[in-house]
């Protein structure tokens, strides 16, 4: 029987691009532990015949294939060539798409660059959060007439889980956390965000549970099918 091979294609340089050299090589030595094969500057441009194509001609076979790169969005017509830049829309400092005062983009779909951020912010919830709140003070001033505010992001820090035990995170002035602690904080992170103590009470019940219940009730069993050189998933609980 064959072993289970997972391969992660990264079309940047770098894991985690958007955050800082010492979480990208952390990152990098979790998935090698975890016995992730990791592949840099290459992007998959199609499937077809379960082969994941990374070229015309060069492919990698699989069956199972996870797509975790996010969506292109669909240009809106009517807007200006130079409105558009990488598959974003070009926004000013009021998060106006370049060209117009009465069209604004947030979020994802908007690309704002400044001195700190030369490709953009990064696309992230907190971004657009912040993005939502000055436009709607924005809207307002301009119902008054009154000059609108500039875009300010404060960066809270950035965080990525990778498995259990295991996770980095790039918090203000500079502190780096990885490992256990990093996996801590970003239970922690994610716990204060859901809305209302109830939700908040049972995630925290729940993730305890299957922490300490991990591997307990489940098992998963890598199987050859007969006559078959592919394999199947069987679930299977312990007697």
């Amino acid at each position: 029987m064959s072993e289970l091979k997972i391969i992660l294609v990264e079309a940047g340089p770098v894991l985690l691009g958007h955050m800082s050299k010492k979480s990208q090589a952390d990152a990098g030595q979790y998935m090698a532990g975890f016995g992730v094969e990791v592949r840099l500057n290459m992007s998959i441009k199609k499937l077809e015949d379960d082969k994941a194509y990374y070229s015309d001609t060069d492919f990698i076979p699989t069956a199972n294939l996870i797509w975790a790169a996010g969506v292109q969005g669909v240009v809106v017509p009517g807007l200006p060539a130079d409105a558009v830049g990488h598959h974003r829309l070009n926004v000013n400092a009021y998060n106006q798409v370049q060209g117009f005062d009465n069209v604004f983009a947030i979020g994802d779909v908007a690309s704002l660059v400044d001195k700190d951020h030369p490709k953009g912010y990064p696309m992230l919830a907190p971004v657009a959060q912040q993005q939502a709140e000055q436009l709607a003070h924005n809207l307002q001033r301009l119902l008054k007439h009154e000059k609108l505010v500039d875009f300010s992001y404060f960066d809270k820090g950035t965080m990525a889980i990778m498995g259990r035990n295991k996770a980095v995170a790039d918090l203000p002035k500079g502190i780096h956390l990885s490992g256990f602690l990093g996996w801590l904080t970003w239970l922690f992170v994610h716990v204060l965000t859901l809305v209302g103590f109830r939700n908040k009470a049972v995630a925290l019940i729940d993730w305890t549970f299957s922490y300490f219940g991990s591997g307990q009730a489940l098992r998963l069993v890598l199987r050859a099918v007969p006559g078959s050189d592919s394999e199947e998933v069987a679930t299977t609980k312990p007697k």
